[in-house]
C-alpha cells in the first residue's frame, strides 16, 4: 500500500516493461515507500519522473510541482523498488525514452 486509504482497484501503467501502480492523486498522504514515480496528465502523458527512498516526504515538498501544475499533471504512478541503483537506472531509462517536460534533461 503506497498511501493511507488506498482503494484496492487501481489500474496499472506499463512503462518500459515495468508495471506502475496508479493513478494516485499527487495531493494525497503517501506512505514511506521507496521506488520510482511518474507524474502524468489525466490522459497519461508523462511530464516528470523521479526516484525516492521516501515517497511520503518527496511528493508534498517537490521542487517541480509548479511545472506539474503548468502542464495540468496531478496523477502519480508508482513502481516499488528498494535498491537505489536500480531506481536511478529506471528513472534514467524513462527520462531518456519519454523526455518529460519537467526536470533534468
Amino acid at each position: 500500500m503506497i498511501y493511507f486509504g488506498e482503494i484496492s482497484k487501481k489500474t496499472k501503467m506499463v512503462i518500459l516493461n515495468k508495471k506502475f501502480d496508479g493513478p494516485h492523486h499527487t495531493g494525497i498522504n503517501f506512505n514511506t515507500v521507496a521506488g520510482v514515480y511518474v507524474i502524468t496528465t489525466i490522459g497519461r502523458k508523462i511530464v516528470d519522473v523521479g526516484e525516492t527512498d521516501n515517497l511520503k516526504e518527496r511528493i508534498p515538498s517537490h521542487d517541480r510541482k509548479p511545472c506539474w501544475t503548468r502542464n495540468m499533471a496531478n496523477m502519480l504512478y508508482f513502481y516499488h523498488e528498494s535498491r537505489s541503483d536500480e531506481r536511478l537506472k529506471i528513472e534514467k531509462q524513462i527520462r531518456d525514452t519519454y523526455n518529460p517536460v519537467c526536470g533534468v534533461k
